[in-house]
């Protein structure tokens, strides 16, 4: 006889499921990342066929680590959910995708949490052939994506080559598949005739002997093509000095010239002082600033005072 519906034990069970899902998914996700330097050192020792061979096991990881992301999201709905399941005694489409993808998980995955979900509190809540019918995904509820990741497979030669090449560019290997894996583009070819992949590493050398990317050119390089491309010259055409010119010229032209040149370079002018005159006159934005300054004093006084006046009481 089946156990009786406890919705106390019931939600208990689910935040501690929400727990350790998470607890679960940052540990694969370490140990992903260890096993990618792993298979950087591989690559970069050469041995591309072990390195192969890993990356499938990685790739199963973080599909791992996808399916647990959507386990935890449903579990969450769920758990803000719990009033609908506990005013329906049959399970409404507003959770039926998240009980039905517990049960499934449940059967895939060691998490005793989720068992303990499926195997007792669903059992006595909804009955044993609708979690049968979820089980085997007969009901067709169950999260796709889900189903998808948690899935026996081989994962597919296109894949594995992405994965090696971007384990290569991020760890900074250089990696040629055409070279090092035959066997490997041979397979994609034959799936797959129209496969590109942007190979990394394919401009210049560096002081290793791989091939690296070039770097930008120099800045001087630059401007002096630049200015080159747009036919710039070092100053204006107004400020250069004509060969045939007088240079005998009258006082009076040589001061608007000046007076011109230094409109043009938008230069402050700045104002001549009488030495004879001991204080400059202030300026309007002068005494604003001193008046905002004695307000502000003002203020810091007033504050002060009213703060001593509290310290008194």
């Amino acid at each position: 006889m089946p156990k009786k519906f406890n919705a106390n034990q019931c939600k208990v069970t689910l935040k501690l499921a929400i727990n350790r899902i998470k607890l679960l998914k940052n540990k694969k996700i370490n140990e992903v990342k260890m096993q990618k330097k792993q298979i950087a050192k591989l690559i970069e020792d050469r041995k591309e066929e072990s390195a192969r061979i890993k990356v499938e096991h990685v790739i199963r990881e973080d599909f791992l680590v996808d399916a647990l992301e959507v386990l935890e999201l449903l579990c969450d709905l769920l758990q803000v959910r719990f009033q609908v399941l506990l005013a329906e005694s049959k399970c409404t489409d507003d959770i039926k995708e998240a009980v039905a993808t517990i049960v499934y998980a449940s059967k895939r995955l060691e998490v005793k949490e989720l068992s303990e979900l499926s195997k007792v509190h669903f059992i006595a809540k909804y009955g044993l052939p609708f979690v049968k019918s979820c089980s085997d995904n007969s009901n067709k509820s169950v999260n796709e994506t889900v189903i998808h990741k948690l899935g026996i497979m081989i994962p597919e030669p296109s894949l594995v080559l992405q994965y090696l090449n971007e384990i290569a560019k991020s760890n900074n290997v250089y990696f040629d598949a055409n070279q090092s894996l035959p066997g490997l583009m041979k397979q994609i070819a034959e799936k797959d005739p129209n496969f590109e992949l942007m190979q990394n590493f394919s401009l210049g050398p560096n002081q290793n002997g791989l091939q690296m990317p070039m770097g930008p050119p120099p800045t001087e390089l630059l401007s002096q093509q630049a200015m080159m491309s747009a036919n710039m010259q070092p100053f204006p055409n107004q400020f250069q000095m004509n060969p045939n010119m007088n240079m005998n010229m009258n006082p009076n032209m040589n001061m608007n010239m000046n007076m011109n040149m230094n409109m043009n370079n938008q230069q402050p002018q700045i104002p001549m002082v009488n030495p004879n005159q001991n204080q400059l006159p202030q300026t309007p934005k002068q005494e604003k600033k001193d008046t905002q300054n004695n307000s502000n004093d003002l203020d810091f006084q007033s504050l002060a005072d009213r703060l001593e006046a509290l310290k008194k009481k």
